[in-house]
């Protein structure tokens, strides 16, 4: 009998503990207004009521897309080296769990992504903090990965992993531009990083036969998701150095996009001399400040040809 209670008691203490800590620190998350553990989430949604365009997308949308050369009202929320379906989830949570209204929702493509959006199924767990929260998030991560709803028993697990660098953004509050864009500015060494850049990276092995089925159910998704609360929806890829005005991801993407009905901005075949200048760029990937400029002008002038902004 004595060991039952002690068992008891014990596993009454951890469950106290567990929904203890997690209210506390649910708390001081909620106080984070910067950083990619989703303090830049919660500043954009403390902030905003209402904007015209919403950029989301991995580090290139993040340093190539400037908002207020697209939209007065507009706002760049990428999240450097997360993948499509990162991307999916906080736009499902920003569109059915904030007050914040949408008009304009431009979504970046990798053109890496349709091919091996099934190797990066893990990035859902960065939005671990809205299990329970979100229902698409909730769902999607429980038919993901087995064992999540039973680790999910306990309140604190969704703080798992940023509990440390959520405490330090919240002591630091360095808060993000206001429109949520940071430049990277030019140096001396960018024409250096670039070709260094270019001669290390590895040869893309895309099959280029057909899209991988995980990024055809995130587009869908991504499609209903805006259908439903009336935001246009935009894809747009991002080019690399040098720009290549024959990659057969572009054919595809632009036919399968059509198919769908969904506005796709291509600007590997569009006019980019401009860009090809090696002085705008940081590295082979990312542009640096002046190179957004030149790129954000050409975006918000194939906005409005397709008429995607209000």
């Amino acid at each position: 009998m004595k060991i039952s209670r002690y068992i008891i008691i014990l596993i009454v203490s951890i469950i106290v503990v567990d929904n203890v800590f997690s209210m506390l620190f649910s708390r001081i998350y909620s106080d984070t207004f910067s950083g990619q553990s989703g303090g830049k989430i919660n500043y954009f949604i403390s902030q905003k009521n209402h904007v015209s365009l919403l950029a989301l997308g991995d580090s290139r949308c993040a340093h190539h897309v400037i908002p207020k050369r697209l939209s007065e009202n507009g706002y760049n929320l990428s999240h450097n080296g997360l993948s499509l379906i990162f991307h999916a989830g906080l736009a499902d949570f920003i569109i059915n769990n904030s007050s914040v209204q949408i008009d304009t929702l431009l979504i970046h493509i990798g053109k890496e992504e349709p091919f091996n959006s099934s190797n990066n199924l893990d990035d859902i767990r960065f939005l671990k903090q809205y299990y329970g929260a979100n229902e698409w998030i909730t769902h999607t991560t429980d038919s993901l990965f087995t064992f999540d709803k039973m680790k999910h028993f306990f309140a604190s697990y969704k703080w798992n992993g940023i509990v440390l660098s959520t405490v330090k953004n919240w002591i630091q509050s360095d808060l993000p531009p206001k429109n949520g864009y940071k430049p990277i500015p030019p140096s001396q060494r960018d024409s250096i990083n670039v070709y260094w850049s270019i001669q290390n990276a590895t040869d893309r092995q895309d099959s280029m036969q057909e899209f991988d089925e995980s990024f055809i159910k995130l587009i869908d998704h991504l499609k209903r998701l805006c259908n439903e609360k009336e935001i246009v929806l935009v894809c747009f890829s991002s080019p690399s150095y040098p720009v290549l005005l024959d990659d057969p991801s572009n054919d595809l993407l632009k036919i399968f996009f059509s198919k769908l009905d969904i506005f796709y901005v291509d600007f590997e075949k569009g006019n980019l001399d401009e860009i090809g200048l090696v002085w705008l760029w940081k590295d082979m990937h990312h542009l640096n400040s002046l190179g957004a400029e030149v790129y954000s002008k050409k975006l918000h002038e194939s906005l409005m040809d397709l008429g995607s902004l209000n």
